[in-house]
């Protein structure tokens, strides 16, 4: 699911959904449903809307009910700051509607935001309509860039603003994070190939899968690195023991160390740290004890000596 414009969601199926009260859009028009009287009302015919989502519009001080909506007289209606407004996004165009009262505002679109895949739309109620885009972030929180359009699709003013707050790591930063806290090689993999990928491209950020992946390797591939790089030598030590020792399945150990990592390592040390080991009295290797014979010289190990305190059943 995208978010081209606050507060709906995108559905690749072409039936977009909006709430309060509930309307959807399809390729054949914008309709809105009536739940109680079990109706759906075309008010809309167009059928190249984008993505459409309810927003928020101010009431001035005085309202009347055919600006508010609603035919019958409501106590305390003019108290309310805030009304919703249905707003449809098309490929030039931002509609909004008043879905009550099936009054719309068309807003042109300037050609240099056509293309942005993520706007935050807020009707000002006096003919204009102000927009919110995300431009990255600063060091210390987010751009934003506001536009204020009219019903001609001027520009009437644009605001850039730096915005304290939140600022969310870079890919390089998360993944240097990632081999701090999990220097796993299967972990690593899996967010280099998986998850980091199909995330630049379920935000827009990237258009393929094959773009995304390249560019995730391009600012991770230094973490990556120092991760298979402990791994190769904790799998390292991994043979060493195993040959040092006479371990059986070397490689089945070495592969599975090698994919976890530090945690794989320590796993393998934790299995095998109480095994009996001691010399051999023919070859004088240091071998396992838990077996007949010894690894290295396959001579079969004497009997312990007897202490004579032995107690036998």
């Amino acid at each position: 699911l995208v978010p081209p414009i606050k507060g709906k969601w995108f559905f690749p199926e072409g039936i977009f959904w909006a709430e309060e009260p509930p309307c959807f859009s399809t390729t054949r028009g914008t309709f809105s449903v009536d739940l109680r009287a079990r109706t759906i009302t075309a008010f809309d015919e167009t059928s190249d809307a984008l993505s459409m989502a309810m927003i928020e519009e101010p009431l001035p001080r005085q309202v009347s009910n055919k600006l508010v909506g609603i035919e019958e007289e409501i106590s305390g209606e003019t108290l309310r700051k805030t009304v919703s407004r249905l707003a449809v996004r098309h490929s030039d165009h931002i509609t909004v509607w008043n879905t009550l009262t099936k009054e719309k505002f068309v807003y042109p679109l300037p050609e240099r935001l056509r293309g942005e895949s993520d706007l935050r739309v807020l009707s000002l109620g006096n003919g204009q309509l102000l927009i919110s885009i995300n431009r990255g972030y600063w060091e210390r929180g987010s751009r934003q860039e506001l536009v204020w359009l009219d019903e001609t699709g001027k520009e009437l003013r644009l605001e850039k603003l730096e915005l304290l707050g939140y600022v969310a790591p870079s890919l390089r930063d998360k993944a240097w994070q990632l081999a701090e806290i999990a220097p796993v090689p299967a972990a690593c993999g899996f967010a280099e190939l998986v998850a980091g990928p199909f995330s630049l491209v379920n935000e827009h950020k990237e258009p393929t899968y094959l773009s995304a992946l390249r560019h995730q390797w391009q600012q991770t591939w230094p973490a990556c690195v120092a991760v298979l790089v402990i791994s190769a030598l904790a799998a390292a030590c991994t043979w060493r023991w195993h040959k040092q020792y006479f371990r059986s399945q070397p490689l089945t150990w070495v592969a599975f160390v090698f994919l976890l990592g530090v945690p794989g390592l320590l796993a393998y040390w934790l299995n095998f740290r109480q095994l009996p080991m001691g010399a051999c009295s023919h070859c004088g290797m240091e071998v396992p004890r838990n077996r007949e014979a010894c690894a290295k010289c396959a001579e079969v190990f004497p009997e312990p000596k007897l202490l004579g305190t032995e107690i036998f059943a």
